[in-house]
């Protein structure tokens, strides 16, 4: 495990030093002094990658030029940054213990001028709860 992470840093340094010579090329094309490249089309073909993820990468390094920048981000949404509000839970938690079902309790908060997530994100409360079945309970 320890040797995996030492692995994936190693392989993580060197990307990021291979990037930061890539941007240092890009400038050279881009001012005209590059002698082994006439166009970027030609660059980004020699090193085998597209002209926008580099142009991607080249931005996001300018605006914060450090190694780190230069390499691959996690796509998608960040671990639960996307939860609804510990009130709102709560209130959908206790409604679920009377016993309504995920489209009663849509109702309740709608008329109760409260925020109110879709019935799916309400079946998923419940089940991380372990409430998505009364019945066994």
């Amino acid at each position: 495990m320890n040797e995996e992470i030492t692995n994936k840093r190693l392989i993580s340094g060197t990307l990021a030093r291979h990037m930061l010579l890539c941007v240092a090329e890009y400038e050279l094309i881009k001012s005209g002094q590059s002698k082994q490249f006439k166009t970027v089309k030609s660059f980004c073909e020699y090193h085998k990658f597209s002209h926008q993820n580099f142009m991607k990468l080249y931005h996001r390094y300018r605006q914060h030029p450090v190694e780190m920048s230069l390499l691959p981000q996690k796509r998608g949404p960040k671990f639960k940054t996307r939860r609804i509000d510990l009130e709102t839970e709560n209130a959908i938690l206790s409604l679920r213990r009377l016993g309504n079902n995920r489209y009663e309790i849509r109702n309740i908060l709608l008329s109760k001028n409260q925020i109110v997530p879709c019935a799916t994100t309400i079946y998923n409360i419940c089940k991380r709860h372990g409430l998505n079945r009364l019945g066994s309970t």
